[in-house]
């Protein structure tokens, strides 16, 4: 049997058609990488991985099995205003979805997929109380799909950092 450069063409072209055509981006990204909720972390536990695909920002005193890429701000309000504060302010944020929220650790995550090709990004953040008028944040963007993410978590804690302080002196 012979197989031509045609056929090949033919079978790729078949098999793209119906393989994208039943399947949405969101169910391909879940059969190559997994659920797009990357489910909850540990901020003392974590240890990052060696792929450039994440952001992180993290007090010092709570991220102690990684070196964060920045400290996030303090914030003159109380650790659980700040996490209405920061729902609020990132509610505006396109292919957002909250998928998890912990009120015993302060504790949230979302799936943020890119607008064209809908790749999943899991965030969690932690509000940290620090004294009785003033709190912080631990942040962790990861990728799913891919070794690089081309400086989109980056990106994202300060476009959301940027919201959030925004709402905080506004109010």
């Amino acid at each position: 049997m012979t197989i031509t450069v045609k056929s090949v063409i033919f079978c790729t072209i078949l098999f793209a058609t119906i393989f994208f055509g039943f399947l949405s981006r969101d169910k391909l990204w879940t059969l190559i990488g997994g659920n797009a909720d990357q489910g909850q972390i540990a901020f003392e536990a974590l240890r990052l991985p060696d792929t450039p695909n994440h952001f992180l920002a993290c007090p010092r005193t709570l991220c102690i099995n990684a070196t964060p890429n920045s400290v996030a701000d303090v914030y003159s309000v109380k650790a659980e205003r700040l996490r209405d504060q920061a729902i609020k302010a990132w509610s505006q944020e396109a292919n957002l979805e909250l998928v998890d929220r912990t009120t015993d650790t302060l504790q949230i995550r979302y799936v943020q997929r890119t607008p064209l090709m809908r790749f999943p990004d899991t965030v969690s953040v932690r509000f940290v109380l620090l004294d009785n008028n003033s709190s912080t944040l631990a942040f962790y963007s990861r990728s799913l799909i891919g070794y690089s993410d081309f400086g989109a978590n980056n990106a994202r804690y300060q476009r959301w950092i940027n919201l959030l302080s925004e709402l905080v002196v506004s109010e």
